[in-house]
């Protein structure tokens, strides 16, 4: 009869110590690659100047995240009683508002001019 080795007891886990910050002067967002972050270490390797770049934008505190989006407690509660009335899921309530409301006259979005942040699909 073979004898069973003891089960080693697991090691408990610690929390990986902090990234640095980038290296960018005034990015502040934590070190990927190099010393720089996602964004920066992306632009080195496309031959970009390493400038700095926005903040992330802020959240509103009276938003709540729905269905990918950031709403208004209020555009939750109609997209929810959409859904409800109409037996829709809610991203197919969303379509129903959104169609609803260009056909009542909302402007049209112009498309973005080229190179002002519209990106171009990869093939």
């Amino acid at each position: 009869m073979t004898k069973k080795k003891p089960t080693p007891t697991p090691k408990p886990r610690t929390a990986p110590p902090p990234k640095p910050p980038c290296e960018v002067e005034g990015c502040g967002r934590p070190a990927y690659s190099g010393g720089l972050c996602q964004t920066h270490h992306r632009r080195r390797k496309l031959g970009l100047p390493l400038e700095p770049i926005r903040p992330y934008r802020k959240r509103s505190p009276d938003t709540t995240k729905f269905a990918g989006l950031r709403l208004s407690p209020l555009c939750v509660d109609r997209i929810k009683r959409r859904a409800e009335k109409r037996g829709l899921s809610y991203g197919a309530a969303i379509a129903d508002i959104l169609e609803r409301w260009y056909e009542e006259g909302a402007r049209p979005v112009p498309p973005a001019p080229n190179g002002s942040g519209a990106r171009k699909r990869r093939r």
